[in-house]
């Protein structure tokens, strides 16, 4: 698909905080999708509430397709006291990130517990991003701008976590 329009850029302010980037991107993202509609390249951050994450006892799936419900919320609407923590991460099959076992899942929330604790955040302001539950996994093309937007979901968070 190609666009007319050049590139837009939008400065993140120097020294802003997880939370600064997260408003700028937010209300970029929101602008530059009404404007291009079904054209749109990106996505806007979608991330799970660690107590819903913790308590789902495996990695949570985001399907339009989905019986249950999913658990991601936009990070757009979340309070001034959210901390995302966006976690990087290899699957370990075609089809989920995880073992059978939820070793994954089990490790995810050590390590927010962790880092909610070192920091001194209360772990019902943390939100999770990770891959399966916030990217949508059955609609191509939203999974295609969920993909685009990775450095933009990184930028937005207040931690990064590989394993």
């Amino acid at each position: 698909m190609q666009h007319s329009q050049r590139p837009k850029r939008v400065p993140l302010p120097r020294g802003a905080t997880a939370l600064e980037r997260r408003k700028t991107i937010t209300d970029a993202l929101t602008k530059l999708n009404s404007e291009l509609g079904k054209g749109a390249l990106l996505a806007q951050m979608e991330v799970v509430p660690f107590p819903s994450f913790k308590a789902n006892g495996a990695i949570p799936r985001r399907s339009v397709k989905a019986k249950g419900k999913n658990l991601h919320v936009s990070a757009g609407g979340l309070s001034d006291s959210a901390k995302g923590l966006f976690f990087s991460q290899r699957w370990l099959n075609a089809k989920h990130p995880d073992d059978d076992s939820n070793t994954k899942h089990a490790c995810a929330v050590v390590a927010v517990e962790a880092w909610a604790s070192a920091e001194g955040v209360d772990p019902s302001d943390v939100y999770v991003w990770f891959d399966f539950c916030s990217v949508e996994q059955d609609d191509f093309p939203e999974l295609v701008r969920g993909v685009n937007a990775l450095g933009l979901y990184i930028a937005a968070s207040d931690a990064f976590i590989s394993f």
